[in-house]
């Protein structure tokens, strides 16, 4: 008898991390009416006004956490950078007693593979906050209707690591997104981001 061939797992999985992380990246940046240029355009725009935010992590996968990859350790790391930045971190009970605050949510997405062990992984920061659906009220001038949406959101990473550096690797990647989002708010508040480097300059 002829012995089944099997095809190699782990790289065409990964690939398919990689394509899927790649794809969500690439339509979720075009939201914008006129496509990326438009966003670019508006991009400096997104963030005026915005000088405190609440953070949220979410769930991190059970094999990505027994394998080291805490919440709360990237909680923190997003948290000290934010502040380190000037920008004010909100805990949650401010947060829900100012139900319009703009949320930083991380979403960390992995998949393990077992030949060779490790992880295939997809990150992104995204800004979520409420809105006002113009439509709504060009249709009913004296009704107001208020939903959640994003409105900021970082270009995305992916990549892959061993099981043993999987945490170094995403933590490195998740601050590497909120910097995008402090440059980014520091665009839209230039004048605060001067008075902040003058206060901190001995």
């Amino acid at each position: 008898m002829k012995r089944r061939r099997t095809r190699p797992v782990v790289p065409m999985l990964v690939v398919l991390v990689l394509l899927v992380g790649v794809t969500v990246s690439l339509v979720t940046r075009t939201w914008c009416a006129d496509g990326p240029r438009s966003f670019e355009k508006y991009r400096k725009q997104l963030l005026v006004g915005v000088a405190a935010v609440g953070v949220s992590v979410e769930k991190i996968k059970e094999d990505a956490e027994r394998d080291g990859l805490k919440r709360d350790v990237l909680r923190k790391d997003i948290e000290d950078r934010l502040r380190k930045a000037g920008i004010r971190v909100l805990i949650a009970r401010e947060s829900l007693r100012f139900p319009n605050t703009p949320i930083l949510y991380i979403n960390v997405t992995t998949i393990k593979v077992k030949q060779p062990e490790g992880y295939a992984f997809f990150l992104e920061a995204v800004l979520k906050e409420t809105v006002h659906v113009v439509r709504h009220r060009l249709t009913r001038p004296r009704s107001k209707l208020i939903v959640g949406a994003r409105t900021w959101q970082s270009t995305g990473g992916i990549g892959t690591t061993s099981a043993r550096g999987l945490t170094k690797v995403v933590r490195a990647k998740v601050v590497e997104q909120v910097d995008e989002f402090i440059e980014a708010q520091r665009a839209g508040n230039p004048r605060r981001a001067v008075e902040e480097k003058r206060w901190r300059t001995p």
